[in-house]
């Protein structure tokens, strides 16, 4: 499908890079990085508009094993090392292809740039080091798009997220 462009500063022809929204955390540089949960899972209980997240979030996931059961991980815990401390983080899906390339899913209700921040800023370069050598694409899978004027890079609408890019994918999936 055709791409979609973030928004662009009046003169400099640049995209704009808004801070994130909440108290999002990047990587930084990852010195390390390994598969494992932290000793103990938080338990939350959510309401309203993030509770209908979650239960989207629980349609698509069955829809992406039904999909690519082979080579896909729904949820893994990740650990890695930057910043001097040992961290965790946990995308909502790894695809771990045989062609020796990964592919990490986030699945939001909607469009955001949380999901930009989270794919390229957290996970890709924690991915990247699990699996060093090796293409990481990223795809947002969403019930809902609606262009972002302020989305900080390009987006490239996409039937199926397998299709090989390094641009940031977003498949509308309304399972």
């Amino acid at each position: 499908m055709r791409a979609h462009q973030g928004a662009f500063a009046p003169m400099a022809g640049q995209p704009v890079l808004l801070p994130p929204t909440d108290l999002f955390v990047p990587s930084g540089p990852v010195l390390s990085a390994t598969f494992g949960a932290p000793s103990r899972e938080p338990r939350r209980r959510y309401t309203g508009v993030r509770a209908r997240g979650i239960g989207y979030e629980k349609k698509a996931q069955k829809e992406l094993f039904r999909r690519y059961s082979e080579g896909y991980c729904e949820s893994p815990w990740l650990r890695y090392f930057a910043d001097g401390k040992w961290r965790f983080c946990q995308p909502d899906g790894l695809l771990i292809r045989p062609d020796c390339s990964v592919l990490i899913f986030e699945i939001k209700h909607s469009h955001t740039q949380r999901a930009w921040w989270q794919l390229r800023r957290l996970y890709q370069p924690v991915v990247q080091k699990l699996f060093p050598g090796w293409p990481i694409e990223v795809c947002e899978v969403v019930k809902w798009y609606e262009p972002d004027p302020f989305f900080p890079e390009f987006v490239r609408l996409m039937e199926d997220p397998l299709t090989p890019t390094s641009d940031f994918k977003v498949h509308i999936d309304g399972p």
